[in-house]
């Protein structure tokens, strides 16, 4: 067991400072974002072009849903920290595969142990990302109860909730009762932890890990999808279970103690 803690350890301390300096930083950018949306005219949508003459405040989920920077900040934090998880472990001055060799744990057993920590990152990062966009909704709901061109009912016990369903940014952090969508996540997430892993696994065997150029593109595309609901949640399940497929076949073929 203890061998089996010194590779986590190893993990953690190679990668988990600077994953937790991103997250923060982004948390904070984002945070900058909205709150600057939220107190710009942006937020006010008017209607004299439609003959009208009404203003009034755009929803919470229009406001998360247009304000592109958002998004954008997301997926360079998501972004950021995978090229991180995928290089710990990978072989440059420092001889971190050396390194790992000097457990006393076999190098498929450290790859397991890299996907479980990788998986428990990427939990991480999004349900503080769902925190985060919870804790912009109520900050919404409390600027807008005061707002004079909010509507009438347009603030309620159930506007967060709806909120949540309306926006395709939030319903992918936060699915609600949507548990097909839960299932997705679980299974998009398990297979980032294994991609990364797998990463530097196949670069200290000079072999290419293509696994994870493939995975992330249709991982970002989760927070922005024009495509149905059911359509995206079974490409997202069968490209992840086809990367890990892939990998698994791969480390079993190609596994071969390294020298």
């Amino acid at each position: 067991m203890s061998n089996y803690l010194s590779v986590f350890s190893l993990f953690i301390k190679r990668s988990f400072g600077k994953i937790s300096a991103v997250i923060l930083a982004f948390i904070s950018i984002e945070g900058v974002l909205f709150i600057h949306n939220l107190t710009t005219d942006n937020v006010i949508k008017n209607e004299y072009q439609e003959g009208t003459g009404n203003d009034y405040l755009l929803g919470i989920e229009n406001i998360l849903g247009d304000h592109r920077l958002l998004t954008i900040a997301l997926a360079s934090a998501f972004i950021i920290v995978t090229l991180i998880l995928c290089l710990t472990g990978c072989e440059f001055s420092d001889k971190q595969g050396y390194t790992l060799r000097r457990l006393n744990i076999t190098e498929k057993k450290t790859f397991i142990c890299q996907s479980l920590y990788g998986t428990a990152v990427y939990g991480i990062f999004f349900m503080l990302q769902g925190l985060l966009f919870y804790i912009f909704c109520l900050i919404y709901v409390n600027y807008a109860k005061g707002n004079e061109y909010a509507f009438d009912g347009l603030i309620s016990n159930q506007s967060v909730f709806l909120a949540f369903y309306r926006s395709k940014i939030l319903h992918a952090l936060i699915p609600m009762e949507d548990t097909f969508k839960y299932i997705s996540n679980f299974v998009m997430i398990c297979s980032m932890g294994v991609s990364t892993a797998s990463f530097s696994y196949f670069m200290r065997r000079k072999k290419f890990p293509y696994e994870t150029v493939l995975l992330v593109p249709v991982i970002l595309i989760n927070f922005a999808s024009e495509w149905t609901e059911m359509s995206y949640e079974l490409i997202i399940i069968g490209m992840s279970t086809f990367v890990i497929g892939s990998i698994l076949t791969r480390i079993s073929v190609e596994g071969q103690a390294y020298d």
